[in-house]
């Protein structure tokens, strides 16, 4: 079957936005098109001030052949109030550059989100005000009672983690492997499914031998995802780094005769780990909490760094049960050892510098965001301004602190 032009496309997608909803092009324009899974998405959209509404008109998804996959329909919202005056955005730019504080850390970069182009560890600062959006009229934000609680919280403690002897750690790549390394007893629990996922990763369900269906007959969703989920385990291998990347328990554990302490539990927890990713002891610390004397599983958190520079979103966290000494749940990191020992955490920028290099690169987008502040049935919005990079017209994420490149989403 030939490949329809773009233009054809549109017709395609007019049409069948027409078919199910007669005058659904008068109110909305075509403010986008994106490609998507061998087709296009088409967005219309209704605007004011020549500008967008998030949620309104309708989104239609063609493929190349002319067959539409995708269609959703938002309708037309209440137009918003327009600001009586708009705060200059060189204004807002001058204040960014005198007050932008960045941050030193470790990230890892995925090329299927950020600007790069492979998927690596980087020394990076990361903008404090990279999340930050202002208000088009200069009114100050009203402020969550949740967020001043998050600032009011005592600084965690960390400790280090001492290094354990060399262990044996075969490669995991199979579901058999991962058993091995889980102790999952094959005379308790039969393997379900073994599933190849989107991002080359293994998934790995196990269920309880003498688990029994309900008797009674549902059909609803809730009693389907019920149904695949009660009484299992489910892992998450990466076939190919030969890694367990996550594993959680869906069931009612019959309690054991142990009785551990939390620090005997530690050292299961430590003990693991060191199966599941030898020599990244050296690269954690573990956050210091109290025992759980009102629960059967002793929980821990390690962050990951090097030299005092730390992964901001890449936590190991770890169960164990007190009663069996098994591990009930555990999310690895997406770095190994390797990796750490490698990169440098020495910046050659300093920070005056990249927030130079940040804040010559800025740029303030005018957009209507939905507003969040106030209750209703009608969705309400709020004119703001979003930060994104003057020439290529998105967020600005990290400046390398080895080499001051900025780098950006992928997305606008």
């Amino acid at each position: 079957m030939p490949e329809l032009s773009a233009e054809q496309l549109r017709l395609r997608a007019e049409k069948f936005a027409l078919d199910h909803y007669p005058g659904a092009l008068k109110p909305f324009s075509l403010t986008c098109t994106k490609s998507a899974d061998s087709g296009t998405l088409f967005f219309y959209e209704q605007e004011v001030m020549g500008l967008p509404l998030p949620m309104s008109g309708f989104r239609v998804k063609v493929h190349r052949s002319g067959i539409v996959s995708d269609f959703r329909y938002f309708g037309r919202q209440t137009k918003p109030k327009i600001p009586e005056s708009i705060v200059p955005k060189e204004q807002l730019l001058r204040q960014i550059a005198d007050t932008a504080k960045l941050d030193l850390r470790l990230d890892f970069l995925h090329k299927s989100v950020d600007d790069t182009e492979k998927d690596e560890l980087r020394l990076v600062y990361e903008p404090s005000s990279r999340w930050m959006h202002f208000r088009a009229d200069g009114k100050e934000e009203v402020r969550e009672a949740a967020d001043v609680d998050a600032e009011s919280e005592e600084p965690s403690e960390w400790l280090p983690v001492p290094e354990l002897p060399a262990v044996k750690a075969p490669a995991v790549r199979t579901a058999q492997d991962a058993q091995e390394l889980l102790g999952i007893d094959p005379d308790r629990y039969e393997l379900l499914r073994e599933v190849e996922m989107e991002d080359c990763m293994t998934g790995i369900v196990w269920r309880r031998r003498d688990w029994q269906p309900a008797a009674i007959e549902d059909r609803s969703l809730d009693a389907f995802f019920r149904q695949r989920t009660e009484e299992t385990l489910k892992a998450k291998i990466d076939p190919v780094g030969g890694r367990l990347v996550s594993f959680i328990r869906f069931e009612e554990e019959i309690p054991g005769e142990l009785r551990l302490s939390r620090d005997a539990c530690l050292d299961i927890a430590l003990g693991f780990l060191a199966r599941m990713q030898p020599g990244l002891a050296p690269f954690l610390q573990l956050r210091q909490q109290e025992e759980a004397h009102d629960s059967d599983r002793e929980h821990f958190d390690f962050r990951i760094g090097k030299q005092g520079v730390w992964l901001e979103l890449e936590h190991i966290r770890l169960s164990v049960n007190k009663t069996s000494g098994r591990i009930g749940h555990v999310t690895g990191p997406s770095v190994d050892p390797v990796q750490l020992q490698a990169v440098e955490v020495t910046p050659l920028i300093d920070e005056p510098e990249a927030r130079r290099i940040y804040a010559e690169a800025l740029d303030l987008k005018l957009g209507w965001e939905t507003d969040y502040s106030g209750y209703g049935k009608r969705r309400r919005y709020v004119l703001k301004y979003r930060l994104v990079h003057k020439e290529k017209g998105r967020e600005i994420r990290w400046i390398d602190a080895r080499t001051g490149e900025l780098i950006c989403s992928k997305l606008e």
